[in-house]
């Protein structure tokens, strides 16, 4: 009970976080704004994709090398844009950290944030990506069986619960990669600290992040369909935003006992 009055003086204070400082969602609108752009582009990729692959395949002979190029386009733009989220997430990170520090969030050290961690994050997810992509291979069926079973006999919810389960164990590390730039740990020595955080605090990260997904999924339909449908992932951003502090206060509160 102690924990969870704890976490909810840590909400009360995100909350008053945020409202001092509103520069911390403008992220979420440049979020919003680049993800509007990606729409438009690979729409237009995708139209000239289907009309060269008609006109390619209407003819006696197959272009390949027109299907080859727009696909490696198509690949490169998913790249960039992969790669500009994760400089925004780790320019998030860094002004959430600045806030609960007491210092206005400021273009300085929205990029401070992404200049110091860039490359290291980048070259940890590589290697999180290979370590997900045999862990895939390897969970494989147990996941769809868990799917079949748990997750439609829950009506969602078993899906839901394992979502938050990934969330808690692996879904703050770059935040706290960052929080510990006074004492320098690689990008996997951090991935090792979120997974011992979520553990020794499983309950209550699982219910932070049951409560970031509900109210993601959910405001955005305040808005009607035209609102959500230009609004969403900027609501997304911003309700991530107000639960980084919420994180970050909870791992300030406890990190002395991980």
């Amino acid at each position: 009970m102690e924990r969870f009055n704890d976490l909810m003086d840590d909400m009360k204070e995100a909350l008053t976080l945020s409202h001092r400082y509103k520069g911390l969602f403008l992220p979420a609108l440049i979020a919003n704004l680049i993800m509007l752009i990606l729409g438009f582009v690979m729409f237009f990729v995708v139209i000239i994709f289907v009309m060269g692959t008609i006109i390619s395949f209407s003819s006696l002979e197959t272009n390949w090398s027109y299907l080859m190029g727009i696909a490696a386009i198509t690949i490169l733009l998913i790249l960039v844009f992969s790669l500009i989220f994760m400089a925004l997430d780790l320019g998030i990170n860094s002004i959430v950290i600045g806030s609960v520090n007491g210092e206005k969030p400021t273009v300085q050290i929205f990029f401070k944030g992404i200049r110091k961690f860039f490359f290291k994050v980048l070259i940890t997810k590589f290697g999180l990506f290979f370590l997900y992509t045999i862990g895939f291979i390897i969970l494989l069926v147990p996941y769809i069986l868990y799917l079949l079973t748990i997750g439609v006999l829950t009506g969602g919810y078993g899906i839901l619960f394992l979502t938050c389960l990934l969330q808690a164990f692996l879904g703050s590390w770059t935040l706290l990669l960052m929080e510990n730039e006074d004492y320098p740990m690689s990008g996997f020595s951090s991935v090792a600290m979120n997974f011992k955080f979520g553990k020794k605090y499983f309950w209550l990260m699982i219910l932070v992040f049951f409560t970031q997904l509900q109210l993601t999924a959910y405001l955005p339909g305040l808005l009607g369909f035209l609102g959500a449908t230009l609004a969403t992932l900027f609501i997304s951003y911003v309700v991530m935003t107000v639960f980084k502090i919420v994180v970050l206060l909870t791992y300030r509160r406890y990190k002395e006992t991980i």
